[in-house]
């Protein structure tokens, strides 16, 4: 029976290809290109978005500012729980966040 591995050990990183922009509040707009240039033409004429967004909550634009491709996993839940005291469910959040981010191709951990 194979293992799951503990992210808790592994470093996440945003991949090359996302783009990050902050708004006036501090919270976080990922967005990654989901085709080529080709694609892209073709979707556009469809009316289909060329890119992929994700607009990020509190905790999410906390997470993705501590993801620098030096900290582990672990460290990021235990710096969020600092700074955010009465977040509830935050390992659960942050598992299922760190989840979407990496099946969406914009984090990878290593």
């Amino acid at each position: 029976m194979e293992r799951i591995p503990d992210a808790s050990r592994q470093v996440a990183e945003p991949t090359g290809d996302v783009v990050v922009t902050t708004d006036g509040h501090g919270l976080v707009t990922v967005r990654r290109r989901r085709f080529g240039p080709v694609r892209t033409r073709i979707a556009r004429a469809l009316g289909v978005a060329p890119d992929f967004t994700i607009r990020l909550d509190r905790l999410g634009s906390q997470a993705w500012g501590l993801l620098d491709g030096q900290r582990t996993v672990g460290e990021v839940h235990a710096e969020l729980a600092r700074r955010l005291p009465d977040e509830k469910d935050l390992a659960a959040r942050l598992g299922k966040f760190l989840g979407t981010m990496v099946s969406r191709n914009m984090l990878r951990l290593r």
